[in-house]
């Protein structure tokens, strides 16, 4: 059995990469013979070359250049050779569209977090000029290339139930090809600390440029709240958009376990989410958490009984604050988020299950 497995934007960091790294310890694990490729534009001038990914290296590679369509026209030209004696395509991605690469006849599997129009859709007035001109004028025909690659892959792995019933929705693919599979987590290294340590501040963690992920909601609850101000809130991001009372930056940092454990809550406010991942590696550290709604997570979330969802401003700044003042809830939430994380996003129950990236015997 021979794979080809197209991954998509697994960045060096971020919940991409770790849906990649997953996938590709789940591939060693059950020894399945397979090639991965990547797109890579980091080239002389600039210009796409496809690129072996090594997942030996602890890196892994940069991708996705802006400009969509000449990318995966000029990738689909240099893949015409690796395409024989193959069994199957794998697509693996926050989106889908780059199984466009494999040929029609390859049978298919897709594991994608959510659809391009939700994506973009979501912080659209939010973004520069130029992003917006780029959104509007590829958002048609990515999303035509989305609908073929859905349409013909013989199973769709959405990485939350709102992904899910978009594309059922939507007619994207039918209903008994479609499954729900989230990104795991290893919940023996997220995990509550081993001594019951006296919890501080708010945590955030996530790309705090980025519009679509709404920082500029922490800032408004900064501005509107003194409780808030005076927990204070650690910014685990790339990059530093601008400063403020009660923003602590972290960067980068390498013990996200430590830093969920050592949290009073964990605030996702996105405008939009695949999954949102880090709400639940939250949850599994005992970190109740405090989200608007964003789609992908929502549903789990309201299931983990761990978290509190938010639809405004108000409600967001009412959440936090009572939290912050009740102890009891808090530890209430820690221990019945962690319990649905172990059950719901067990790496090892991932792991194990032989047929998650099957498409035949």
């Amino acid at each position: 059995m021979t794979t080809i497995s197209l991954l998509q934007d697994p960045a060096n960091e971020g919940g991409t990469a770790t849906v990649a790294r997953s996938y590709e310890e789940w591939m060693t694990v059950h020894s399945r013979a397979h090639r991965t490729f990547y797109l890579d534009d980091r080239g002389p001038g600039g210009v796409l070359r496809l690129a072996r990914w090594d997942s030996s290296k602890p890196a892994v590679p940069r991708v996705l250049p802006r400009a969509h369509l000449p990318m995966y026209a000029t990738a689909k030209v240099r893949m015409r050779g690796v395409w024989n004696d193959v069994d199957e395509t794998h697509v693996i991605g926050a989106l889908s569209m780059h199984g466009s690469l494999a040929p029609a006849t390859v049978p298919s599997l897709v594991w994608l977090a959510a659809l391009v129009s939700d994506e973009r859709s979501s912080s659209l007035s939010l973004q520069t000029w130029s992003r917006q001109l780029l959104y509007r004028t590829t958002l048609a025909p990515l999303s035509r290339i989305e609908a073929t690659v859905l349409g013909r892959a013989s199973r769709v792995l959405a990485m939350s139930p709102h992904t899910a019933d978009l594309i059922i929705r939507q007619g994207l693919a039918s209903a008994d090809r479609v499954e729900v599979r989230t990104v795991p987590i290893d919940t023996d290294i997220f995990a509550p600390p081993e001594h019951d340590a006296e919890r501080s501040g708010i945590l955030y963690v996530g790309r705090a440029h980025d519009p679509r992920k709404g920082f500029h909601r922490i800032l408004a609850l900064l501005e509107a709240s003194p409780r808030a101000r005076a927990a204070g809130v650690d910014v685990v991001s790339p990059g530093c958009p601008g400063e403020a009372d009660g923003i602590r930056w972290r960067g980068n940092v390498e013990d996200l376990p430590h830093m969920y454990g050592k949290a009073v809550l964990l605030i996702l406010p996105s405008m939009q989410e695949g999954l949102g991942i880090v709400a639940f590696e939250a949850l599994a550290c005992g970190t109740p958490v405090v989200a608007y709604r964003c789609g992908g997570p929502d549903r789990l979330l309201a299931e983990s009984n761990g978290a509190i969802l938010v639809d405004d401003d108000s409600a967001f700044r009412s959440a936090v604050e009572g939290l912050l003042a009740d102890e009891s809830t808090r530890d209430e939430m820690g221990a019945v988020g962690r319990r649905y994380a172990v059950e719901q996003f067990s790496s090892r129950d991932f792991l194990a299950d032989r047929s998650l990236f099957t498409l035949t015997d």
